[in-house]
């Protein structure tokens, strides 16, 4: 009686634990098309002062896409990756510079990059960084002026002393 009623529990609980595996749909993919985003003067955005002068920042990315796991068993709730340039320009002398930010980044529930592995760039106030670029892997947490970047493995760059 006690091997069966323990043989009975076992299956309980391995039932239990494949419901959420066998009830989660197939993993949703969101495509974005071709786009440019001209970000304007980004020491004027929220963050306030990224560069130690006005500095002009266009997006030209696409086409890319997010890939949602809902229920699927992974780390993290969806992958973003796509094709993306920016465009960091210093708004008094004209000099400019262009970096490839593809990312992949990997996304937490809320749909912030939580990991972000290859080429990213960030803009933040100048006594946390300023605009920076990433190559490796990198941490973004949330900050009152949006994401702050920790980099976890490999280099790290300032971009307005590229433009300067």
């Amino acid at each position: 009686m006690r091997k069966m009623i323990a043989a009975m529990v076992v299956m309980v609980v391995a039932l239990m634990m494949s419901v959420p595996a066998t009830a989660a749909g197939p993993p949703t993919i969101v495509k974005f098309p071709k786009s440019t985003t001209d970000l304007g003067n980004l020491n004027d955005g929220p963050a306030g002062d990224v560069c130690p002068f006005p500095v002009g920042v266009v997006l030209k990315g696409g086409p890319g896409h997010a890939i949602f796991f809902d229920g699927q068993g992974v780390g993290f709730a969806g992958m973003a990756m796509g094709s993306i340039i920016l465009t960091v320009t210093n708004l008094d002398t004209g000099v400019s510079v262009k970096v490839n930010i593809s990312g992949p980044g990997t996304l937490s529930s809320s749909g912030l990059p939580v990991i972000g592995r290859g080429p990213w760039a960030i803009f933040e106030p100048i006594a946390r960084g300023g605009l920076r670029f990433f190559r490796g892997v990198t941490r973004f947490v949330p900050a009152p002026y949006g994401v702050h970047a920790i980099p976890i493995a490999g280099t790290e760059e300032n971009l307005c002393d590229r433009v300067a």
